[in-house]
């Protein structure tokens, strides 16, 4: 089994499996390890790559689909030392009150806002056990900010974070439960927005209703229902916020920075490789695509 690390432009990644019900659409192109699975009249303006793409006769893939994709790294990016840092060193003593003056990180360090209430968060790095914004609230930015979360996040009730502000503004990082260890789960829902760059490996990213998300998703499944959307952003790592804990001394911000942002790689590896279309009927010609880098010549052997 072959896998490739680096993560490419795109919308969502599930690597268990990605799954659209009701007339939810995803603009962008998506990758799973598993199933990827289309009911009712959901759409992906984009391509999908998975191991089978199930669709029913109303839901609509516009690009390309490839089945039996090659397999990508269910977890590119190790969050054990990100979380040692961040807990070491952040910016959580700079959270200031809401608009409404109240105090949003308890001691059991889970951020709350509710009550249609405002939340302006400078710049920085934050270390959180759990994340809610709820009831109409709203979570602005002053600069770059990256989150570090073990533990579920809920935005809920016609909340927002960050939006309008650019997914490239936001790197938002969710680890399994600090606590119980158990996998977090990360939901949007009830016409509640963000925008924002999720690397979530052990998670369930979920949308419901009129829940929507501008930026990129990295999660162990996805899942959109209703009228849910997910569109992808023009910005091409996950990591480059500002504050301390991310960028502290000998620890580097991670990078899912994919390689045709710059260029073909020197050294000849192994990347995507497949066949479309797949399966190839009647009077089709399948085209062979491989990317191995740099190379004076690329021998194909085909069997039957």
């Amino acid at each position: 089994t072959v896998q490739v690390s680096v993560v490419q432009d795109l919308a969502l990644v599930g690597i268990e499996n990605v799954r659209l019900n009701g007339q939810s659409q995803v603009t962008g192109n998506l990758r799973s390890n598993g199933d990827i699975t289309l009911t009712g009249k959901s759409r992906i303006q984009g391509s999908a790559y998975g191991q089978n793409i199930n669709l029913t006769t109303l839901s609509t893939i516009t690009a390309q689909t490839v089945a039996h994709s090659i397999l990508i790294s269910s977890v590119p990016i190790d969050l054990s030392p990100i979380a040692a840092s961040v807990a070491a060193s952040n910016n959580n003593a700079q959270i200031p009150q809401t608009a409404k003056g109240k105090e949003v990180l308890g001691t059991d360090l889970v951020l709350k806002i509710s009550g249609k209430d405002t939340l302006t968060l400078p710049a920085g790095t934050y270390y959180l056990k759990g994340l809610q914004i709820s009831g109409g609230s709203t979570v602005n930015l002053t600069g770059n900010v990256n989150i570090y979360c073990a533990g579920d996040v809920l935005i809920t009730g016609r909340s927002q974070l960050n939006a309008g502000g650019g997914p490239a503004k936001l790197t938002l990082f969710v680890d399994k439960s600090a606590d119980s260890l158990t996998a977090s789960t990360v939901t949007v829902n009830v016409e509640s927005k963000l925008e924002t760059l999720v690397y979530a490996p052990y998670s369930l990213i979920q949308f419901d209703g009129q829940g929507g998300g501008t930026g990129k998703f990295f999660a162990a499944k996805v899942q959109l229902n209703g009228q849910a959307t997910v569109s992808v952003s023009t910005a091409s790592t996950i990591g480059t916020g500002g504050g301390t804990g991310l960028g502290a001394p000998g620890l580097n911000a991670p990078n899912l920075t994919p390689p045709s942002a710059v260029g073909p790689s020197e050294a000849f590896v192994l990347g995507e490789a497949y066949s479309f279309p797949n399966p190839a009927v009647g009077s089709q010609r399948p085209t062979l695509h491989i990317e191995c880098g740099l190379a004076d010549t690329v021998e194909f052997r085909i069997y039957n």
